[in-house]
């Protein structure tokens, strides 16, 4: 089970480096952390997923701004199905956020 797990958590981090944010596994949204609009830092936790008596947080891959979010407190959610997009920001002087 923990094989399978990891194996999802890199799968999901591929499509994590464009923004789209899927459930790395079939589980019960137990907390949903942001909104549409919100501007959210690097590892920022956007939604807690809750599945055999385990939580697994989906984080923000990156600093920008939350695009969709596409769950709702108590949901059920398959995996795959896609929680949350990220949009990175660029401003005059970079990225959003950057120093």
């Amino acid at each position: 089970f923990d094989r399978e797990i990891a194996e999802r958590v890199r799968l999901n981090s591929d499509h994590a480096l464009d923004g789209d944010l899927p459930a790395p596994m079939t589980g019960r949204v137990i907390k949903v952390s942001s909104e549409v609009g919100a501007i959210v830092e690097d590892g920022a936790v956007l939604v807690v997923l809750e599945a055999m008596k385990m939580e697994y947080q989906i984080r923000a891959p990156f600093s920008g701004v939350v695009d969709r979010l596409d769950c709702a407190l108590g949901a059920q959610v398959a995996h795959g199905d896609l929680l949350a997009r990220i949009r990175k920001v660029e401003t005059q002087g970079g990225p959003l956020n950057a120093p």
